[in-house]
């Protein structure tokens, strides 16, 4: 009997020692080490940040020692909808657990959005634009301060109102465009003539395009020569 109870007391005081060369990190200071991460990392002036936390991360279990918890700045697009913070748990210095806290991100922002809804091919400058707070973490492009910076493009393809206006929705318009009327210059030799005509196709500078000149029965092919004309060599 006192052979038990001496190995029971020894098995407890192995416990004890055992526990007493541990700690127990609060998952609520892990989180707070994430989020000063995001909040620290750089935004406009004029955004509003919001990061939750997905999930319940638990508490963690280190050795006794010194504790210090370094969290570390997230690979990738800042800001993103959803976002991953690696935290390391260094005990006198030396890392011994690495834990990772995502969030889900919104970041608000005052941005250009299209007043109403507006067609494929319409001129950059024919576009309506407003003011407007868009999550800017859910945006996959460059957002368009202003219109200006998209002089002589047009937009590649219909858009909603209430759609960020990004650099992405321009294309540049082309010298000639299909179904264009355009200005045909036609040359046999030192003779030069003007007339009109359709592009059947699109064109730059230098091209050669399809144009059904006006009264003509077929096409011929032009070189693009300018904005809005082609020329015929005979």
């Amino acid at each position: 009997m006192r052979f038990l109870v001496l190995l029971a007391l020894s098995l407890l005081a192995s416990t004890l020692s055992a526990h007493a060369a541990e700690q127990t990190v609060a998952a609520a200071r892990v989180v707070d080490a994430a989020r000063a991460v995001l909040q620290a990392l750089p935004l406009g002036a004029d955004t509003r940040l919001d990061v939750q936390v997905i999930g319940t991360p638990v508490d963690a279990v280190v050795p006794a020692g010194s504790l210090r918890i370094q969290a570390t700045r997230p690979a990738g697009q800042w800001p993103r909808s959803r976002i991953a913070v690696p935290v390391r748990l260094l005990v006198a210095e030396r890392p011994v657990r690495t834990e990772t806290v995502w969030f889900a991100v919104k970041a608000l922002q005052p941005l250009a959005v299209y007043t109403a809804d507006t067609g494929q091919g319409t001129p950059a400058e024919a576009v309506q634009i407003r003011q407007a707070e868009v999550d800017i973490a859910q945006l996959h492009g460059k957002p368009v301060r202003t219109l200006s910076a998209m002089k002589g493009q047009r937009l590649r393809r219909a858009m909603l109102a209430g759609t960020p206006v990004l650099e992405e929705d321009f294309e540049p318009i082309p010298a000639v465009d299909a179904r264009q009327q355009v200005t045909v210059l036609v040359r046999y030799g030192a003779v030069r003539m003007l007339t009109r005509g359709m592009a059947l196709n699109a064109g730059e500078a230098g091209q050669m395009v399809a144009v059904l000149a006006t009264g003509a029965d077929s096409p011929v092919q032009a070189r693009v020569t300018g904005k809005g004309v082609v020329e015929v060599a005979r």
